[in-house]
């Protein structure tokens, strides 16, 4: 049965519950994500962090339901809530809905939107951002090409873009990478969507870039009044932007709680070795920053028990390499995954 969750409630936007992910190859199947469990609130930001290959990216196109294929969401559901007029709340199961569904269409135009990782790649490189901008505006039909080009100039002005009405003429490789970067945020609001998912937004930027753009998002959460889910290896991001924090191991969630909590008391082995290996202003040039030991294991290894224990500091023989641990509810709003704990559910 799958497991509720977390604190599901009558102010979240979408819930996810017992997703699992899969990629059918050749050499066999790569369980991408593995019974991930997670809810966002309305006006709430969500990070979740965690190393490469651990399934953060992926779980968010299976909400947005464009997976690369062969990927295939094997198990699992993903309820998206919308208000009604009267105050009723409606239920829909993403998970039923056809890729290519009007119905899946209508909510990627109007109810979620995505900040894709590499602003170079994702954006085209022969048409101009504006272009770009007004044929994301234009896909619900109701703008003229000209009503979109001065919402489109209007966007670019709110989220810093300098002399927009000549910048949207412009091409890629005409932009820094820090406008390159605003452009695609100004195309993932241009419907006002309730829920932003921000894949890596900061990666691609220097660090000035980076807190601009952490700023703008702040900024753009207040005014509109959006969730974000926000997608990232860097808990400096995280600790500035998001309310909440899952951390993704291998496919799984490992721990998930509000950000000053578990950045203050990690819990999980993973999530202490996690900010361990952050540098601080405090670390001198002598000093050598913590890492984890070993690295993630390959997608078709099969890891018996605990899928971190081989890099555990916390190993307990015959218990995590044998038995997978179950989610323990430390707090009403904090969850575990490991055996350490398992005793006190």
């Amino acid at each position: 049965m799958a497991t509720p969750s977390l604190r599901a409630d009558a102010s979240t936007l979408v819930e996810v519950t017992d997703l699992h992910v899969e990629f059918p190859t050749r050499e066999g199947v790569v369980h991408a994500v593995r019974g991930v469990s997670f809810a966002i609130r309305e006006g709430e930001t969500l990070g979740i962090v965690g190393e490469s290959g651990s399934g953060k990216s992926v779980s968010s196109q299976a909400m947005l339901r464009i997976l690369p294929r062969p990927g295939r969401i094997s198990r699992g559901s993903i309820r998206w809530h919308q208000r009604l007029p009267d105050g009723a709340v409606r239920a829909t199961e993403i998970t039923e809905l056809g890729d290519r569904s009007s119905q899946m269409n209508a909510l990627r135009r109007r109810e979620m939107s995505l900040i894709m990782q590499e602003p170079m790649s994702a954006l085209s490189p022969v048409h101009t951002i504006g272009n770009q901008i007004v044929e994301r505006l234009r896909l619900g039909g109701s703008m003229t090409r000209a009503e979109a080009r001065l919402k489109a100039i209007d966007l670019m002005r709110s989220v810093g873009i300098p002399n927009p009405e000549k910048r949207i003429d412009a091409y890629t490789f005409e932009l820094s990478g820090g406008m390159r970067q605003r452009a695609m945020i100004a195309m993932a609001i241009g419907n006002a969507p309730r829920l932003l998912i921000a894949d890596e937004p900061t990666t691609a930027v220097d660090v000035t870039i980076q807190a601009q753009v952490i700023r703008l998002l702040q900024s753009l959460q207040d005014s509109l009044r959006m969730s974000i889910l926000i997608i990232t290896h860097d808990l400096g991001v995280v600790a500035t932007l998001a309310h909440r924090i899952a951390v993704m191991y291998r496919g799984e969630i490992v721990e998930l709680g509000p950000v000053r909590d578990i950045l203050k008391d990690p819990r999980h082995p993973y999530t202490q070795g996690l900010l361990r290996s952050v540098a601080s202003l405090e670390t001198s040039d002598e000093d050598s920053v913590a890492t984890i030991p070993g690295v993630v294991p390959h997608p078709f290894e099969v890891v018996p028990g605990c899928p971190f224990h081989p890099r555990c500091s916390a190993f307990m023989p015959g218990v995590c390499d044998r038995v997978a641990p179950e989610r323990t509810r430390l707090a009403p709003d904090r969850e575990v995954r490991c055996h350490i704990y398992q005793s006190r559910a």
